[in-house]
């Protein structure tokens, strides 16, 4: 017991054995940290590839149901004093359509890579409107984060609270986007076409700024709309709708990469936070000394703002 203390003080103590600064905060240190990081970052990424069994372990779980999300929008509406959204069938079955397109062709984007727009889906199975629109999800693991994504996003915010809609249609799909398993949840809004009348949508565009990974920290918005008439469209009505479902067994453990990863830099934050606040304890109040080198109070400000962006982004993605 008394050599687990020892090892502890000298981790994290200002002593002789350390050179009066907490071994975890010596440089070779954050070495082993970076080091540590990178080989977890790689390990995920390739693991998938040289191990193709263990995607039925390593995957994504999420709690996140169509009834949640059609009933928290309309909570959310109601909180304004909107009228609920209907549940429109051929608005669902365009949405389903959609997110199988986003996995079968594995991009995460508004129009597919032939060009191909969220529209468009509509038009095949049928859903004429007068105003639609287009909310995308993904990496979120309950429905409460998505929906206050969705409402802190001010493009997404105006499809949820938009009074112009009166029908809704939700597809929450498990697959695999990219090398892991992923939730990924579209919702289409509008109302019905008068006839005669043109087709007006109203849609939104996230883009990221540097990548569109689950660990990205910022993100830039900006809306457009567009008139569109798809009289000349030949819409084919879907009859039946195949929900793809993840290979994932949920009597196993499913752990996220996204989550695994988030889990080490939080640890290592706290690691080095602890180291900081200790020294500086000692330093300034039990030993009454003064530190020439390193300015302990900023960096630990500094360690406290990381660990902010990385809660404030920790959720899936917007779209």
């Amino acid at each position: 017991m008394l050599a687990f203390f020892e090892t502890l003080a000298h981790l994290f103590q200002p002593r002789h054995s350390n050179a009066h600064r907490p071994k975890v905060l010596h440089p070779e240190a954050f070495a082993f940290y970076l080091v540590l990081l990178i080989w977890a970052a790689g390990v995920m990424a390739w693991l998938p590839k040289i191990a193709p069994g263990l995607p039925q372990v390593l995957g994504f779980s999420s709690a996140i149901t169509t009834e949640q999300v059609i009933d928290q929008t309309n909570q959310a509406r109601r909180s304004q004093g909107l009228e609920p959204l209907v549940i429109n069938d051929l608005l669902t079955a365009a949405a389903v359509s959609k997110g199988a397109d986003m996995l079968d062709k594995q991009y995460w984007a508004h129009i597919s890579p032939s060009g191909k727009q969220p529209w468009e889906f509509m038009a095949e199975v049928g859903y004429y409107y007068r105003v639609a629109g287009e909310n995308l999800a993904r990496d979120f693991s309950n429905t409460p984060d998505m929906i206050q994504a969705w409402l802190n996003s001010p493009t997404h915010r105006a499809n949820l609270l938009n009074n112009r809609y009166s029908e809704i249609g939700v597809a929450v799909i498990n697959g695999k986007l990219g090398d892991y398993e992923t939730t990924v949840v579209v919702q289409m809004f509008g109302t019905p076409k008068i006839e005669g009348s043109n087709s007006e949508i109203l849609t939104d565009d996230i883009t990221a700024v540097a990548s569109q990974s689950a660990t990205e920290v910022s993100q830039a918005v900006s809306g457009t709309s567009s008139t569109v008439d798809i009289s000349s469209l030949k819409p084919a009505i879907l009859a039946s709708a195949v929900l793809p479902v993840s290979q994932l067994n949920r009597s196993q453990p499913v752990l996220s990469p996204k989550l695994i990863f988030e889990a080490l830099s939080i640890s290592a934050v706290i690691l080095i936070l602890s180291a900081l606040i200790c020294d500086w304890i000692w330093v300034s109040h039990l030993a009454r000394s003064e530190r020439l080198v390193g300015e302990n109070l900023a960096h630990i400000l500094y360690l406290l703002t990381i660990a902010g962006l990385i809660a404030c982004y920790r959720n899936g993605l917007i779209f």
